[in-house]
Order: structure tokens, then sequence, then C-alpha cells
């Protein structure tokens, strides 16, 4: 059976990492990507099941990466969680109205809430 594929979009690594080793313990497959650019080719070529996206990054911010994988047809319906230290309302309320599912600000939520939203979001979408 295919193991499904998350992508972590996220340029600090130990973060990247952690999240990875979580999602990794409860059987998915994790993809890294470490900038805005890397993070959109990436999912061009490996067509994750759900994409985690930071809004802060290099090369490329999240806000920038949801827009432009909303407009390709190919993976504009690849589910996206956006993870950020941004908590005002009108970030939060900009990658919902671009489509982004949900919106965990980092260090207000526990890694077991954010992967429980990854399973929850994946089963409504089969």
């Amino acid at each position: 059976m295919q193991k499904t594929i998350v992508q972590v979009i996220e340029d600090d690594e130990i973060l990247s990492n952690t999240i990875k080793d979580e999602l990794e313990g409860e059987g998915f497959e994790v993809i890294q990507s470490f900038d805005g650019e890397e993070g959109l080719k990436i999912a061009k070529e490996n067509k994750p099941d759900i994409i985690l996206l930071d809004i802060i990054m290099p090369k490329l911010d999240g806000i920038a990466v949801l827009k432009m994988l909303k407009l390709d047809a190919n993976i504009k319906n690849i589910p996206v969680i956006i993870l950020t230290v941004y908590g005002d309302m009108d970030k939060i309320s900009d990658t919902i109205e671009l489509g982004a599912k949900a919106y965990f600000i980092k260090d207000q939520q526990k890694l077991s809430e954010v992967v429980k939203t990854v399973k929850e979001i994946l089963n409504n979408k089969n």
C-alpha cells in the first residue's frame, strides 16, 4: 500500500525535522523543503497528499507559494495547512481566502493537534 505523502515547507530545519519525525511516527511519508521556491518545485514534481506551509521563508514566502499552488491546475486541490508565528487575523483570513484548510500558530499548538488535523483533512478528502 502506498504511503500518504506530507510535504513540509518550513525554513527552520529543527522544527521541520521535529514535524517530520512526528508524522513519520504516524506512518506518513514526509518530503521536506526549506524555502518557498524549492517547496513549490517539489510540490509540482511530487504532488503530495497534503502540504504544511510556513509563511516567513526565504526566496518565496508562504502566501506567494499558496497563491501559486492554487493557480496550478495540477496541484490546486492539494490541501494546505499554514504553520506560522503570525497570529493576526488579517494573515489568517488571507490564507483561508486563498484556500488554506487550517492555520496553526506555531507556539500555540501542540504537534499532536497538527497531526490530528492532517489526518482529519485527509480523511475528508477521500
